[in-house]
């Protein structure tokens, strides 16, 4: 289900919480559901452990898992909703951005393009 890519720049801890995001995003981990063992992940990835605790850290701060002692951690009740808000900030980053990018003289429909691009499948 990970993918990890050694040779990214980005840190491994940081690419478990990006893709963790991602599959509540999709659905593909729903609330409730347990999450891979630390020691499991760290086999099935060849990642130390000490990493996935980390990105594991990471998402109990953001409060997307849930750690319940001796049992695991499970995704949270409310991490769609905690995304939901995520994303609402980012859409003012992003409006910021576009400011910026007007500034420098870049066009709307650049911009517009750029949106569809990502849009084209829905």
């Amino acid at each position: 289900m990970y993918q990890i890519d050694i040779m990214s720049r980005v840190p491994v801890y940081e690419q478990i919480v990006k893709q963790t995001e991602q599959f509540i995003l999709t659905g593909i981990l729903k609330p409730g559901d347990k999450m891979i063992s630390v020691r499991n992940m760290s086999l099935e990835l060849s990642v130390n452990p000490n990493t996935i605790q980390k990105a594991l850290a990471e998402l109990d701060r953001r409060g997307l898992i849930t750690s319940v002692p001796g049992k695991g951690s499970f995704i949270a009740t409310n991490a769609l909703n905690v995304l939901f808000a995520s994303g609402m900030n980012n859409l003012q980053k992003l409006k910021e951005d576009i400011e910026k990018l007007k500034l420098a003289g870049v066009d709307k429909q650049q911009i517009r393009e750029i949106v569809d691009e990502v849009y084209v499948n829905d």
